[in-house]
């Protein structure tokens, strides 16, 4: 497996791996001991995913060459109460993105998903290391889809950039372009612009004050999004007036039809 530097800043580049996520970890700790320690921002590229990974012990699916396949390397300086703030900014960062490129809302679907109508068109997945209560890296990875076309059939409800529009796009511009609207996000949260993340993050949750029906702790039930809490939890009104707090082991999306999304 070869990693090469790419000519544009900060960016390394592997033409197929097991997961970017594993492979910057790797990649950061032997800087690391080496005394060359990545910079902040730095990612990680490739056209292909042999085991990529989502939340939980979901799989992420993607032809080869056809989406963004990226993992971002972060040192923000956070205690472990704070760590959502920066899944809320990278989130807000590739919602961003995708906006620039979708007529219809963009949406982030809780806890790791950008949703446009009612379609899964990007995962993240985020992984932080701590050493004495504080954070000293983040590995953020996303998969976006840009020009699939064909999804495996088990995947419930997946679209791409191509399927909304039905234009082929530079996977190397976009990417830098991704790079900047995710920047954008994580200086905000640098300069404790927390409040505003938060409102903003909110603003474009999935489901807010919509009725749907969910599935929690095993129990079928109506419900509609209030918000998120400062620790990540999805705060939930039921039909019954009842207000609760849920981690995402607890809740499976359900579909009017029946299905049940994957998380």
């Amino acid at each position: 497996m070869s990693i090469k530097l790419l000519n544009f800043t900060n960016f390394l580049f592997c033409s197929e791996c097991t997961s970017t996520n594993l492979l910057l970890h790797e990649v950061m700790t032997k800087n690391r001991l080496s005394g060359t320690p990545l910079p902040d921002g730095a990612g990680l590229f490739t056209c292909f995913q042999k085991a990529g990974k989502g939340q939980g012990n979901h799989s992420w699916h993607g032809q080869a060459g056809k989406n963004i396949l990226v993992s971002f390397y972060f040192s923000p300086t956070m205690s472990i109460e704070q760590q959502f703030l920066f899944n809320m900014a990278f989130s807000l960062g590739v919602r961003a993105f995708v906006s620039r490129y979708i007529v219809s809302p963009v949406k982030i679907k809780w806890a790791n998903d950008i949703y446009v109508n009612h379609r899964k068109i990007a995962g993240i997945l985020i992984s932080h290391h701590w050493q004495q209560g504080k954070t000293i890296d983040t590995i953020a990875g996303v998969g976006i889809n840009i020009n699939q076309d064909r999804f495996p059939e088990n995947l419930p409800n997946p679209t791409s950039l191509l399927a909304e529009d039905g234009v082929y796009r530079d996977i190397l511009l976009l990417l830098l372009q991704l790079q900047k609207d995710i920047n954008v996000f994580y200086q905000k949260l640098k300069q404790g612009e927390v409040e505003a993340l938060k409102a903003e993050y909110s603003s474009y949750l999935y489901g807010l004050n919509e009725w749907h029906p969910y599935l929690i702790r095993g129990e079928k039930t109506e419900a509609r999004v209030l918000g998120v809490d400062d620790f990540g939890r999805l705060s939930l009104e039921t039909i019954h007036g009842a207000l609760h707090f849920y981690d995402p082991r607890d809740i499976q999306y359900l579909y009017p039809v029946g299905r049940v999304d994957y998380r």
